[in-house]
């Protein structure tokens, strides 16, 4: 069975390392971070109409639509991010809030996760879209 690469794109220290933790409890080990866009411009490769290399290895991409890009209303926004993984016909977890501007709806290539976090959303979506699903524990 193979496991599923997972990119998980998030500004939040915490969130990364607790996101990880979650996945690792399941036995998913494929897995890479990326904290989005960063000073001094917050724009990252995808926003400059480059081509990013991690989404290239990944089978799921999660991402947080308020990264630091969002908060500091500058260069590649979440919601962008998450129509360029989409273009490269990624399978995408969005994680969105209320006071998010763009609030996606989940269908075949996109689950919408709330946020705060709940780990057992995150893993149902990760299962939703696992080439070969990751066991329930």
């Amino acid at each position: 069975m193979k496991q599923p690469c997972i990119l998980v794109v998030e500004s939040d220290d915490e969130e990364r390392s607790r996101i990880s933790a979650w996945l690792e409890d399941e036995g998913v080990t494929d897995v890479m971070f990326c904290p989005g866009p960063r000073a001094p411009d917050y724009t990252c490769i995808g926003g400059r109409g480059g081509d990013c290399p991690l989404p290239d290895a990944a089978d799921v991409v999660v991402v947080d639509l308020r990264l630091l890009s969002d908060e500091m209303l500058t260069g590649t926004p979440g919601w962008q991010l998450m129509l360029y993984y989409l273009e490269r016909g990624k399978k995408v977890i969005a994680i969105s809030g209320q006071e998010d501007s763009v609030r996606p709806r989940s269908d075949d290539q996109v689950r919408v996760i709330g946020r705060p976090i709940e780990r057992r959303a995150l893993l149902d979506a990760v299962r939703f879209f696992a080439p070969d699903p990751i066991p329930v524990r």
